[in-house]
């Protein structure tokens, strides 16, 4: 017996050092993906089962959660998702003829796909994960047919195969004194079988330990209940162990443990009492007696100016009392999120994933730009619901945006009526948010329909700031009046995020009104703005603007630029007939065959037009691809006869013999024409005179062939028109 719980208490220690990964799960159009971040990377593999396919993590100890998985997917493409006991691999049961890819999102991350459809014929996921065999493309799994049930309702004994006991009954299976369901004595298990039983018991109660499933552990031992005392045949645990249920500690995507909800959950932190009585209570409990301040007092006011969205009262409040409040990181962070600003630092990073409000904080703290992986959106939702009305009137379209953004339009669509219930028909908020679903699913124009409907008194700044972007997606300029209020408005914010997106945005319509100067006036030295500005120049900026401001420019001011942007204004520039200029703004810049080609052509430089038809590189496949630049690359560089062969494999004969009349070529026209260049060419090919010809009757031919041309050069001339 000493063994056994030895063994056991050895299984106590293992989820102490196991990693939980949670494996989340999202459903998108053609393919549904399952996402884990690992606490580091690792060379893990990925391959086929007989049913599905399955992921081996390297590392000992650690434990998939896959209790959110199927939260925000349905069961269509993955059936079912499990970790192997024997092996410890995650399986994902296949239920569709669909085939799977893995591949690392970033160093710690793995993303699996499932996709509709038979997988490629050289996909190395179709390979067996164990034996490295390729196993054949998943078909749709027949549905399971139902078991034959017996006639009466009577559960199986899976005691009644054994021999009747000749001994008294043992006590159940289960912790403490049970009395038996039927009539007679309970039958004892034989010595082998109980140890076969208790083995197998031991061994899954262990796996299940390590897997974090279950918990085992100690509990009061009663020597004089006769219960738990083991017996030689007690089919029983081991006697002072217990089993109870447990699931994985709650924590964020990053694995840091998610903050309790009492620090995060400002739904309850007041009453429904009046909010003017509520605040005054809460600040004159503040102070105690000989106003010693009170630290429970302090955090619940801190938490009640929360709950009414005064962000910057909470947060004075926190630095004028010098105090140790519980949560105060998380409280200082809430004190900005509740006023639409991020937090620096940021406590809520990596929470996305939380089961609590924590998810929601997380996900208007996080930079725009990047997707969260493991985003719990029906916490999101939940959360946002409960918060006050005039906090979801101002939360709510970011919050909107930000869901749009990550790929959950139908979280964005709850959180919409979650506001709509706040709001009048006509508010203008719910335009806003109407507008904001419209950009963000790509519909530019909507939006601007949308906002343009809006009275000039009833638009937001963030309403402009949404109608800024509609018209810098659309490449188009904004109405003069609302770019005044959008110089207003950047004047007014100073600085900070708000003052950013405005400066942002006045400098880019700036540039789409054509006013360049005052742009990059606004763009100041921001970089990266700088830049959107040249791109906006280079792309639909005029002539004269773009040449007033590219030319003056050196080389060592055009390296620092975006070399997308560099490339976009070279052609710019040699379209305008600049090639000099536009091989300055390459420099150091990949352009292709394409561009030196037309670079060439600019500078009418036919030997390096040439070679380059000569060299067997990927010139000629281009020129094969683009018969008009072709047309123009021959002719310049003066390679008439494969540019008749060109025209003449369009079927083009007309301009194939043009071509060969250019190369002197002239026996070698094809056209039936009989037109004056048909007559031009007989009549300029060599005279073929009999051998015994004598030398007046050979000057007579010839003087005859030289009238017939110069007679066809005159018609020639008369039918051609020369302007000018």
């Amino acid at each position: 017996m000493k063994p056994l719980l030895l063994f056991l208490l050895i299984c106590l220690a293992i989820p102490a050092a196991a990693q939980t990964v949670r494996v989340q799960g999202g459903e998108h159009e053609g393919f549904t993906r399952i996402a884990m971040v690992f606490p580091r990377g690792a060379d893990w593999r990925f391959g086929r089962s007989e049913d599905g396919y399955a992921l081996s993590w390297p590392e000992a100890g650690t434990i998939f959660d896959v209790s959110r998985s199927f939260d925000l997917i349905g069961r269509q493409r993955l059936r079912a998702i499990w970790t192997d006991p024997e092996t410890g691999w995650l399986r994902l049961g296949i239920a569709c003829a669909c085939h799977a890819i893995a591949f690392e999102a970033s160093a710690n991350t793995v993303v699996i796909d499932i996709r509709d459809g038979a997988p490629s014929p050289d996909s190395d996921f179709e390979r067996s994960l164990q034996s490295g065999a390729r196993l054949p493309p998943l078909g749709v799994l027949p549905a399971p047919r139902p078991k034959a049930r017996p006639d009466n309702d009577a559960g199986y004994d899976w005691l009644s195969i054994l021999p009747t006991p000749a001994k008294e009954p043992v006590a159940s299976a289960a912790i403490g004194q049970k009395r038996p369901n039927g009539p007679g004595p309970v039958p004892a298990l034989p010595r082998s079988d109980l140890m076969d039983l208790r083995n197998r018991l031991t061994e899954q109660l262990a796996r299940k330990a390590s897997a974090g499933i279950v918990q085992i552990k100690p509990i009061p031992r009663d020597d004089e209940d006769p219960a738990l005392v083991t017996g030689t045949d007690d089919a029983r645990l081991p006697a002072g162990m217990a089993v109870e249920a447990s699931s994985p500690g709650d924590t964020g995507i990053e694995g840091a443990a998610c903050p309790p909800l009492a620090e995060v959950d400002l739904r309850v932190w007041a009453g429904e009492d009046d909010p003017f009585a509520t605040l005054a209570a809460a600040r004159g409990a503040m102070l105690g007696e000989f106003d010693k301040p009170d630290t429970e007092a302090i955090a619940s006011a801190v938490k009640t100016h929360l709950h009414y969205g005064f962000g910057a009262e909470a947060r004075n409040l926190l630095q004028q009392f010098s105090l140790p409040v519980e949560g105060s990181g998380n409280l200082l962070a809430l004190s900005y999120l509740v006023e639409g600003d991020r937090p620096v630092p940021d406590p809520f990073t990596g929470m996305q994933s939380c089961d609590s409000p924590a998810a929601l904080w997380s996900l208007l703290s996080a930079e725009d730009g990047p997707r969260l992986i493991g985003l719990n959106s029906p916490a999101v939702v939940q959360a946002f619901g409960g918060l006050p009305a005039e906090m979801r009137r101002h939360l709510g379209p970011d919050v909107v945006r930000r869901l749009i953004s990550q790929g959950d339009a139908s979280g964005a669509e709850m959180v919409r009526h979650a506001i709509g219930r706040t709001l009048p028909p006509n508010d203008p908020a719910q335009t806003l948010m109407a507008a904001e679903s419209s950009l963000t699913a790509g519909k530019p124009e909507a939006a601007e329909t949308l906002l343009t409907s809006l009275p000039a008194g009833q638009r937001s700044p963030e309403a402009i700031l949404t109608l800024a972007e509609a018209a810098y997606v659309q490449r188009k300029p904004m109405d003069s009046k609302d770019v005044l209020t959008l110089e207003s408005l950047a004047f007014e914010a100073g600085g900070g995020q708000r003052s950013a997106d405005l400066v942002r945005a006045l400098a880019r319509m700036r540039a789409l009104a054509a006013d360049y100067p005052g742009a990059f006036t606004a763009a100041g030295q921001d970089a990266a703005l700088q830049a959107d500005i040249w791109g906006l120049l280079a792309e639909v900026g005029p002539d004269g603007a773009l040449l007033h401001h590219a030319a003056p420019l050196t080389v060592e001011e055009i390296r620092r630029l975006p070399a997308p942007m560099r490339r976009r204004m070279a052609d710019r520039l040699l379209a305008l007939g600049l090639p000099d200029l536009a091989k300055d703004w390459s420099f150091e810049v990949p352009t292709g065959p394409e561009f030196e080609l037309r670079l060439d052509l600019a500078r009418n430089n036919a030997p390096a037009l040439r070679a380059a038809i000569a060299s067997p590189g990927s010139a000629l496949a281009l020129l094969a691809q683009d018969p008009a630049l072709a047309t123009e690359v021959l002719t310049a560089a003066g390679a008439f006869d494969q540019l008749a062969d060109l025209f003449a494999q369009s079927g083009d004969a007309e301009q194939a013999d043009r071509a060969r009349r250019w190369a002197g070529t002239w026996d070698g026209a094809q056209s039936e024409s009989n037109d004056v260049w048909a007559g031009l060419a007989k009549a300029s090919a060599p005279v073929e005179a009999p051998p015994d010809t004598g030398p007046l009757q050979r000057a007579r031919l010839l003087l005859d062939t030289a009238g017939q041309t110069t007679g066809q050069i005159k018609e020639l001339l008369a039918q051609t028109r020369i302007d000018g």
